[in-house]
């Protein structure tokens, strides 16, 4: 009998789930200690291993298995994409909460490995470790061409103000000229300031006609949007589920702007709007149970328009001439 495996007892931070940010975290070395410890058991010992685990700790391997692919590319470094793909092989789909996030992690996995052109043994090795599941995906997406992450796992990698991350991609046409993902983390800013965390920030999103009150001439113009944004975020304590999020969308010029933006600030709703040149930031609240009382209101919401004109009116051309 093996000795026992390390514990795994130790919490991620919620920053350190985001996609669109990198933190470091004391974390990644209990759980990469913890996956070495499962690769080197016998064969016949590991079931019982992955049996084990609570939903809790497969998750915790889902998020080292993220980082360490982000990892990776961010340094260029292949090593922490084995050991991703050996966190994978620990993974039992079908004891996770919700086994959908499996599938993007897989994906971003195995980006990382193609993108770094990665030693395909190690691959083989830790897929034959692998439940028949985990197993399948990864072989298959390692086969797939052309592979396409945006596809694949809905997430796009991206040079940001934090470097290079990962944003999530909602598959829209996305082709704008000003930088939008830098005005988003401008957003993030000034959520984050205030009483907010932000959970995600992604391309392809669409600024529709709800948002815009269902405003035939707004409506026209959102037509022409060029790209957009949408950065999304919680209060850090709630009692209800109340998200807030950002949309920043560029439209075929000034004039569409003004009249989209318009459009947007008149809408009876927890809502705010605001313009500059041809860039709109549309900032709501949300909530998933009707009979709850708003959080926020049009007029507690006015504290952010101070930041959210100043994170747009700070947009730059995405490929500024030299």
């Amino acid at each position: 009998m093996s000795a026992p495996l390390p514990p795994l007892t130790a919490h991620y931070a919620p920053t350190d789930y985001n996609l669109w940010r990198w933190t470091e975290s004391d974390v990644d070395a209990a759980v990469a200690a913890w996956v070495a410890a499962y690769v080197a058991l016998p064969e016949a010992e590991r079931p019982a291993a992955r049996a084990a685990l609570t939903p809790r700790q497969l998750d915790m391997l889902l998020v080292f298995a993220q980082r360490s692919a982000i990892a990776a590319v961010r340094a260029g470094d292949r090593a922490p994409v084995a050991t991703a793909f050996d966190a994978l092989s620990a993974v039992d789909v079908g004891r996770l909460v919700d086994e959908r996030t499996a599938w993007p992690v897989s994906a971003l996995v195995v980006y990382a490995h193609r993108r770094l052109a990665g030693d395909r043994s190690a691959v083989e090795a830790a897929a034959a470790r692998a439940d028949a599941v985990v197993a399948g995906a990864i072989r298959d997406m390692l086969e797939r061409e052309p592979f396409d992450l945006e596809f694949e796992g809905g997430i796009r990698e991206a040079r940001t103000p934090a470097g290079t991350v990962f944003l999530m991609d909602d598959g829209a046409p996305y082709q704008p000229v000003a930088d939008l993902v830098t005005i988003a983390y401008a957003v993030a800013e000034v959520l984050e300031a205030d009483r907010y965390f932000v959970e995600t920030i992604g391309v392809g999103h669409e600024l529709a006609g709800f948002w815009l009150g269902h405003d035939p001439e707004a409506v026209a113009a959102a037509a022409g949007q060029t790209g957009t944004v949408q950065v999304d975020s919680v209060q850090v304590e709630f009692e209800h589920y109340q998200p807030v999020a950002v949309l920043v969308v560029e439209l075929a010029n000034a004039d569409d702007a003004e009249l989209v933006a318009d459009a947007a600030d008149r809408v009876d709703r927890p809502q705010i709007a605001v313009a500059s040149g041809r860039i709109v930031a549309v900032l709501y609240a949300d909530k998933v149970n009707d009979n709850e009382k708003w959080i926020e209101s049009r007029s507690t919401l006015e504290r952010l328009r101070p930041g959210l004109l100043a994170a747009v009116v700070g947009h730059r051309p995405m490929f500024p001439s030299t």
